[in-house]
């Protein structure tokens, strides 16, 4: 079987273009019906947090070790997101590839919803990386 071409192949051409903007619009919106809990989780986590260092006693054996507990959770949440962002970064530019090679309207269109999506994404691994930076200074200081 030979190259597929718009030209060549006018039907496949377009069964492949439909079913692949489809795919990426269903994977775009999968990724945003994540955000809103994600976004609260971290908000309450981040409340938490300073409510349960505000009550930890860090003279009790208890409160050692939660506190090392607390120290060992926000390294492997700031590795997971020291991790994650340049994987986050490679996929993106996926995207961009993809939006910028203008196959077909619909493919440029999901492409760039999910551009957008990675900017969301890379921002939320941020704030995970952030919390676990201010956990982790946070136990240190108490």
């Amino acid at each position: 079987m030979g190259r597929i071409t718009k030209q060549s192949n006018p039907a496949e051409f377009e069964a492949i273009i439909n079913d692949s903007a489809n795919g990426l619009q269903a994977f775009a919106h999968r990724i945003e019906a994540l955000f809103p809990g994600y976004r609260r989780d971290i908000e309450f986590t981040t409340v938490g947090f300073d409510q349960t260092l505000k009550s930890l006693d860090s003279s009790s054996s208890a409160g050692i070790e939660e506190l090392q507990g607390m120290r060992r959770e926000a390294r492997k949440l700031t590795e997971t997101a020291r991790e994650v962002k340049p994987k986050v970064a490679v996929l993106r530019h996926a995207f961009v590839a993809l939006r910028d090679a203008n196959y077909d309207p619909r493919l440029t269109k999901a492409a760039q919803r999910l551009v957008v999506l990675t900017d969301y994404l890379s921002s939320a691994y941020e704030d995970l990386e952030t919390l676990a930076l201010k956990v982790s200074f946070s136990a240190d200081q108490k």
